[in-house]
């Protein structure tokens, strides 16, 4: 999940607090931030910044960053970062997009802070390996700042005696029950609470937005 023309510099896997306290930081430092304080940040300007002290020589061009720690279970195991928009405006809260491939997996399911859901139906291409010269469809989607995405494996709403429609419609609803929990404690009830008997693997990724704010927005 990325602003628009923004560079992802790795996988958009990360679970993260619902009040981001953005900080101004050097180039250098911001990582090992991250490693000492695993939660959102963003810094406006780095060369501008007194402590800046530049990157190797040959290093890639960047003046902004927001950045996120990869945490599971209170486990840090990485981080995520952006850099330099392509339009040159700064990061902020607004015009953030979901973009997205699947292969038949569970669609991703978008959770406002006014208890509406809305699960992401979109077109599947082929399992990525089989066919590296396929084109691949991508999917894109506004967020909101008060939105919450949801990504989830099959475990979590199979079960042999009912239909996999059932398990997505009762996953929406406990969802929109506790759409304003923090994303922890909302990930961890939608595991404890799941629509599936268990038989298969769960996986759940939670995700808001850098200025996530609880207040419903009219927007689709």
């Amino acid at each position: 999940m990325a602003p628009p023309s923004s560079s992802p510099s790795d996988s958009p896997t990360t679970s993260g607090p619902t009040s981001p306290r953005w900080s101004s930081l050097t180039d250098a430092a911001c990582w090992g931030h991250l490693v000492r304080h695993p939660e959102p940040l963003r810094v406006d300007a780095i060369p501008r910044h007194p402590e800046s002290v530049g990157f190797p020589e040959g290093h890639p061009r960047m003046r902004t960053l927001p950045g996120v720690a990869i945490t599971v279970r209170g486990q840090l195991f990485g981080n995520l970062y952006l850099c330099d928009r392509r339009d040159d405006r700064p990061f902020d809260d607004r015009g953030w997009t979901l973009r997205w491939s699947t292969a038949g997996h569970m669609p991703p399911l978008v959770v406002k802070a006014d208890s509406r859901t809305r699960y992401l139906h979109a077109e599947p291409g082929i399992p990525l390996g089989v066919d590296a010269e396929e084109a691949r469809p991508d999917h894109h989607r506004a967020l909101s700042a008060d939105a919450t995405l949801v990504l989830f494996t099959d475990g979590l709403v199979e079960h042999p005696r009912r239909s996999i429609d059932v398990g997505l419609d009762t996953l929406g609803a406990l969802s929109a029950v506790h759409a304003r929990d923090p994303l922890d404690e909302l990930c961890r009830t939608l595991v404890g609470r799941r629509p599936s008997d268990g038989h298969d693997d769960m996986a759940v990724l939670g995700v808001r937005v850098p200025g996530y704010r609880a207040c419903p927005e009219r927007t689709p």
